[in-house]
C-alpha cells in the first residue's frame, strides 16, 4: 500500500498528458483497492473486516487524489471506489460459495 500512495506523489508531481496520467492514476487507485482487499482478516462478515492501518491509508489516499487532482481525481476515486465495492463484494461471495 505505501508503494501506491507514493506512486499518487509521484503522478501528481510530474509533467505529462492528461491521458496517461488518467490511466496511471485509476490504475494505481484499483491496485490500492486490490492491496486493501488482501488484508481482509474475516471475510465471513457481510462487510469484510479490515485492520485500521489499511482503511487508514486508503482513506489518506482518497483525501490526497481529492484535493490534488481537481476533475480528474474525482472521476478516478469515483472508478476506485466501485472497484473496491466489486472486489469486496466477489470477495465475500467466494467465501460464502467454498463454506457453504
Amino acid at each position: 500500500m505505501a508503494d501506491s500512495l507514493a506512486q499518487l506523489i509521484y503522478l501528481r508531481e510530474q509533467r505529462m498528458p492528461l491521458d496517461d496520467r488518467a490511466e496511471l492514476l485509476a490504475g494505481t487507485l484499483c491496485n490500492l483497492a486490490e492491496a486493501l482487499c488482501a488484508t481482509v482478516t474475516d471475510w465471513s462478515l457481510s462487510r469484510p473486516q479490515l485492520p485500521l492501518a489499511a482503511v487508514s491509508a486508503w482513506v489518506a489516499a482518497g483525501e490526497f487524489v481529492l484535493a490534488n487532482f481537481g476533475d480528474l481525481g474525482e472521476a478516478a476515486w469515483d472508478y476506485a471506489v466501485r472497484h473496491l465495492r466489486v472486489q469486496l463484494a466477489a470477495g465475500h461471495a467466494m467465501f460464502t460459495a467454498d463454506v457453504a
